[in-house]
């Protein structure tokens, strides 16, 4: 009920700061951290299974003809597609938990069934651009995948979809673009570190890379949860999202 309330008292103001929002996120994170926990294990983790094991194999004859930047661009692509749709039921666990202080999986869920395909056609032409971008020197893709970024946001928050949708992301980009580029590149190096410190320490252990792939799977999806967390309460404030409506929460 203090959650609820301190949501409430937020809709008020014009604009949160970035300690108020990065507060509220570790709030609903950790208040939620079992079904986080869940949808990593159930949803985030044979997601991310699938895009290694294509990686594996897409990797493999590029490498054998000596195409050394396909590879890098695959990655990319595949890579967007896959944050796109792993981060839906947690912009839904953000949405159900400011509305009401509690989320069922139900309704984590719906979103997906609802949403899942316009945002992964638009999350198609997005991760193209970024991938072809991020071959003039890198910087072009990352401003591109920034302006992208509340795609899904647009999606399930204010229904928006299609060119709509493109164009409430680009908006908000707009409006928080060094906030966007920060959380990037924060989280970026924190997934790094964390990344390296799980690899170097269980390659003294054992030599399975599987295993390996697999634990540092779980972990960058505990670690992403976070990142959506932040970018969904962020895009709620400048939207001046609507926490006293409950309307959509009966379905």
């Amino acid at each position: 009920m203090k959650q609820i309330q301190y949501l409430k008292s937020i809709a008020i103001l014009n604009e949160v700061t970035e300690m108020e929002i990065i507060r509220e996120s570790l709030e609903i994170y950790k208040n939620n951290f079992t079904k986080i926990l869940l949808i990593t294990l159930f949803f985030t983790v044979p997601i991310g299974l699938l895009y290694t094991f294509l990686m594996h194999y897409v990797e493999e004859p590029l490498a054998v003809f000596l195409v050394p930047v396909w590879p890098t661009l695959i990655k990319i692509f595949f890579g967007v597609l896959t944050f796109s749709l792993v981060q839906i039921p947690f912009i839904a666990l953000v949405l159900n938990d400011s509305r009401s202080g509690m989320v069922s999986f139900r309704r984590i869920w719906s979103p997906l069934l609802e949403h899942g395909y316009s945002i992964y056609f638009l999350s198609v032409v997005a991760a193209l651009f970024i991938s072809l971008g991020s071959l003039l020197f890198i910087i072009p893709g990352i401003i591109f995948l920034v302006f992208t970024l509340g795609i899904a946001q647009a999606a399930l928050i204010d229904k928006m979809v299609w060119f709509k949708g493109i164009k409430q992301s680009f908006l908000f980009a707009k409006q928080h673009f060094f906030r966007l580029m920060l959380l990037l590149v924060v989280f970026a190096i924190i997934d790094f570190l964390v990344s390296y410190t799980i690899s170097f320490g269980f390659m003294l252990l054992s030599n399975s890379f599987f295993i390996l792939n697999l634990i540092l799977i779980f972990f960058s999806g505990l670690i992403m949860p976070l990142f959506i967390i932040i970018i969904s309460l962020l895009y709620m404030d400048w939207t001046d999202f609507d926490y006293m409506n409950t309307e959509e929460l009966s379905i």
